[in-house]
């Protein structure tokens, strides 16, 4: 199936999680934003941090320093406390002067010739917050990191390094630092009453949310004009959209496969496979459409 490049655009509906996105941004209270979905994957945890990237870029331009790249935790770079450490370094280094003792104690670290890389890296999460903190006090903008796919810390290898990120880690990020931190499910070993935070729990689209996306994305002004450009009746239309479980991945991807509209999947056809299936046989067909 070929990518769907409307996804950041066309984005549409999750008005609440906006605006408890921007609330969060300037508020003293709460430092970190869980976004989370009873573990369900494709209900558009990521898009949204795009989105919430759009707004930092858009509407609060000169208030606030962001990475333009999610700090994405499906990324084996990830997978070890002085791994996330020197990959955010990188990241930040890219984008300022600044992270130079970090960046010098990661050299010696991986030189041949190094004969302390444990006292290194005993030294290293100091050093590593020392130069944020340095780094906060030039820009005196909120900083906000965006992370992605959180739920890759909490799996049977990974639980020293969730408990490490939220108890040691994360709290450590200096006043000015706000955290956007997505995953599954919530975080579960930070400890509330050291460090605020807000949570967002992300349920499936809605029907009238699911057909606003057609709508849009098909140029349609009304849901009589998207069925006539699909040439499906409401039932029909209601039908894809039941299927799509309200996933956003599932309703955008919808699109990418009406585009191919061939005799093999053009909805007509599919159609007629979904009759006199159950609900588990349909969803199989129209996912794997």
């Amino acid at each position: 199936m070929k990518k769907n490049n409307s996804m950041k655009n066309d984005f549409i509906g999750r008005d609440d999680p906006q605006k408890i996105f921007k609330s969060f941004l300037f508020q003293e209270n709460n430092r970190i934003l869980n976004i989370h979905s009873d573990n369900q994957g494709g209900i558009g945890k990521t898009w949204l941090l795009l989105r919430f990237q759009e707004i930092c870029m858009y509407e609060f331009k000169n208030k606030i320093f962001f990475l333009p790249e999610l700090i994405d935790l499906y990324d084996t770079n990830y997978r070890t406390p002085i791994g996330i450490m020197e990959t955010i370094a990188i990241k930040f280094k890219e984008n300022s002067e600044y992270f130079g003792a970090f960046s010098k104690l990661m050299t010696d670290y991986y030189s041949p010739s190094s004969k302390n890389k444990k006292e290194l890296l005993q030294k290293a999460e100091r050093i590593f917050f020392e130069d944020f903190s340095e780094f906060c006090k030039k820009k005196q903008q909120r900083i906000v990191l965006f992370v992605d796919s959180y739920e890759h810390m909490r799996g049977e290898e990974s639980t020293y390094l969730s408990s490490w990120l939220e108890k040691d880690f994360f709290p450590k990020f200096p006043q000015n630092v706000r955290l956007v931190v997505a995953g599954r499910n919530p975080l579960s070993d930070i400890d509330r009453g050291k460090i605020g935070i807000e949570d967002i729990h992300l349920e499936p689209f809605k029907l009238e949310e699911i057909i606003e996306y057609w709508k849009k994305h098909f140029n349609a002004a009304d849901q009589q004009s998207l069925q006539s450009i699909l040439e499906l009746s409401e039932q029909q239309l209601e039908l894809f959209a039941q299927l799509s479980q309200g996933k956003p991945i599932l309703v955008a991807l919808f699109v990418d496969w009406f585009n191919r509209y061939d005799a093999d999947f053009s909805s007509k056809n599919i159609l007629q496979k979904l009759e006199k299936r159950s609900l588990s046989e349909q969803t199989a067909i129209f996912e794997e459409a």
